[in-house]
């Protein structure tokens, strides 16, 4: 697909769930963008002592250390399997 200019357009994946188109974007943990990866790039936050989950109908995990962390709206969700920044604490050692 092109645009006025001819440029060409990447259309974004889509996917078919529950019968329904859903775009497929690729989405990056914000906190590496303010903090850095972590040092071992492939831990995940599901590990971290600052992840939390507040329960609805279904579980919201929300980090601690985000600035929007008591919002409730879909952009203050953070994701389990996103790579860990470089604040992460292991839940085991529980060291805040």
């Amino acid at each position: 697909m092109k645009d006025l200019f001819g440029n060409t357009i990447r259309e974004p994946r889509v996917e078919i769930r529950h019968g329904k188109a859903v775009k497929i974007t690729p989405s990056v943990n914000p906190m590496i963008k303010m903090h850095g990866p972590y040092k071992d790039i492939y831990t995940k936050c599901k590990d971290c002592a600052f992840l939390y989950f507040k329960q609805y109908k279904r579980r919201y995990y929300k980090c601690l250390l985000r600035p929007d962390n008591n919002d409730n709206n879909p952009k203050s969700d953070h994701r389990k399997h996103w790579y860990a920044c470089s604040k992460f604490s292991n839940r085991d050692n529980n060291q805040i």
